[in-house]
């Protein structure tokens, strides 16, 4: 999360899962100096055993020529003009095909966060050049203004994700807010459709997102070509019988040639209207270069979250945010992973190219080591930041903006915080930019309830003195609940429900009631216990409540960024 104001260019992120930041797996990622670490080969067991086992501060980082990578190694003074423009060449290679007069084309598009929408979308063209069709492949990230000419794609097929607490992925979020706006076409029964919509049954809404494009194509009047399917997590299954399904439908269809549709011009337009993607994001990556890592505390055994402050220079890249977007990283695996795959492989690791820029911004990580199936693991983004990156080295990064998740624009207006752990980060943000505000506009601002959790006081207590200091101002009403400080173990939602009528006759002001941190169980209890509150405060039944937190909710007073850690 980010987690400073907008002002004075100074960012915290939690992240607190090897989820929670882009994982970036390429076997191009290891440095000639992780090779060299030490004498001896350390095995990736050694690591997880004694994290500081061949460890050396890197030097700058190079990347491989490929794809994505040959972008990044692209010296610095040549990033900017080949940001601008790609070159023929590149060009070139990337222009598909020229399809048979005969074929018949179908628009596959997809919106994806972390890459999985896509292999799905790849694999339902795949099935369709197979069956003799002509498939256009189309990220929702590059149309932000919309599809150009939907009402003449004949076959849509549509792919996407849901993302956090129900909303889109962050890079498709512009198209689908533009297929529910005023300006999508209405497409009278000539386009027909399906979605297979991505999920995960753990979240509440589960599938939402693929829910409101198939009722929003169906409300503009497309055709349903195959019925909506749902898939949870990778279910490979219900992808494939979505993909022959749509098939057996295409196949009854009577759709038009490339010939009938005007020849190869008339489909160049759909992907032309893909050079409109922003400059920095999570496929184009900025290069933020590492000015400090420090450590915020200090626990002991093999499955703690150890945390870290990162600060990285932001540079000239003009990337902007605001408190409740988080900052995206792109991390390289562990050396001592790298060098065991290399070994097993047979295979050369490449070099990364750095790029340097003067602004910077901070992050706050929580490091995550743990076991399963009776083997150490760990979280690829987190140990990069927390354990093997230094000052001076080169950081990948973009913003992951989260509109869903922001202070009221009163500053008047009353708010409530549960952030345990790295959850803490967004709220710090928060309290930043209204103090500041203050600060500028000579006024004050409404009440901030603040309920903050971890194992002990003197261990993980992320900027205790920073919190304390602001209750004691005035300016935050500090809950804390430190867990293993006593023989019954104390959480945020036992805080809550203490402080029960103060938070419900907030609510009943207009209070803005946020949450951010585990969803596996910390998010479930602390609404639970909203709710007995909000049904005490009534005075009604638990269907009462409910209602009330739905309204909440649709009201945007009730927001969650969540994640399973």
């Amino acid at each position: 999360m980010l987690d400073l104001n907008d002002r004075r260019t100074l960012l915290l992120c939690g992240a607190a899962t090897a989820g929670a930041a882009t994982v970036w797996l390429a076997r191009r990622q290891l440095t000639s100096s992780a090779l060299q670490a030490s004498s001896a080969p350390t095995s990736f067991e050694s690591y997880l055993r004694n994290k500081d086992v061949g460890r050396k501060a890197a030097p700058p980082q190079r990347f491989a020529a490929t794809s994505f990578e040959a972008y990044l190694r692209q010296p610095s003074a040549t990033v900017a003009a080949a940001a601008a423009a790609p070159t023929a060449a590149a060009a070139a290679a990337s222009a598909p095909a020229a399809p048979p007069a005969d074929a018949k084309p179908v628009t596959v598009l997809y919106g994806t966060e972390y890459g999985f929408s896509r292999e799905v979308a790849e694999r339902a063209c795949d099935a369709l050049r197979g069956a003799g069709f002509w498939p256009q492949l189309l990220d929702m990230a590059g149309l932000p203004r919309g599809l150009p000419a939907l009402a003449s794609h004949q076959a849509l097929l549509v792919v996407c994700s849901t993302q956090g607490d129900g909303v889109p992925p962050t890079e498709a979020r512009d198209f689908c807010e533009w297929l529910a706006g005023s300006g999508a076409p209405q497409l009278g029964g000539a386009v027909r459709f399906s979605v297979c919509a991505l999920g995960d049954r753990s979240y509440q809404h589960f599938c939402r997102c693929g829910h409101t494009l198939d009722a929003r194509l169906e409300a503009l009047g497309a055709a349903r070509l195959a019925p909506r399917v749902d898939v949870n997590r990778e279910d490979f299954s219900a992808i494939d019988g979505w993909v022959e399904s749509v098939l057996e439908a295409l196949r009854r269809e009577p759709l038009k040639t490339v010939a009938e549709l005007g020849g190869c011009d008339a489909l160049a337009a759909a992907p032309a209207a893909q050079q409109g993607a922003k400059r920095w994001g999570k496929s184009r990556p900025f290069m933020g270069r590492v000015v400090a890592v420090e450590a915020l505390c200090t626990l002991g055994g093999g499955d703690d979250k150890n945390t870290v402050r990162v600060e990285v220079d932001l540079g000239d890249s003009c990337l902007e945010y605001a408190p409740g977007d988080a900052l995206g990283i792109w991390p390289t695996n562990c050396p001592q992973a790298v060098e065991e795959l290399l070994g097993v492989l047979g295979a050369d690791g490449d070099q990364l190219v750095p790029l340097e820029h003067p602004r910077r911004v901070q992050a706050t990580v929580a490091v995550l080591r743990y076991s399963s199936l009776g083997r150490g693991r760990l979280g690829v983004c987190s140990t990069y930041v927390g354990e093997r990156l230094a000052a001076g080295q080169q950081l990948a990064v973009y913003i992951h903006r989260n509109p869903d998740f922001r202070l009221p624009a009163d500053p008047a207006t009353p708010i409530i915080m549960v952030g345990p752990g790295t959850g803490l980060a967004p709220f710090r943000s928060f309290m930043l930019e209204r103090i500041l505000g203050a600060q500028a506009s000579g006024a004050g601002f409404g009440p901030c309830l603040l309920y903050f959790g971890c194992r002990r006081r003197d261990q993980d207590y992320l900027y205790g003195p920073l919190l304390e200091g602001w209750a004691a101002e005035g300016k935050l009403t500090l809950f804390t609940a430190f867990s293993r400080e006593q023989a019954a173990k104390v959480y945020v939602q036992d805080r809550l429900a203490a402080s029960g009528p103060q938070v419900w006759r907030l609510l009943e002001a207009g209070a803005h009631f946020y949450v951010c941190g585990d969803a596996g169980s910390m998010a479930g209890a602390v609404e639970r216990q909203l709710l007995h509150i909000i049904e005490e405060g009534q005075g009604q039944g638990p269907a009462a409540a409910q209602a009330y937190l739905a309204r909440l909710a649709e009201e945007q007073r009730y927001q969650r960024d969540v994640w399973l850690s």
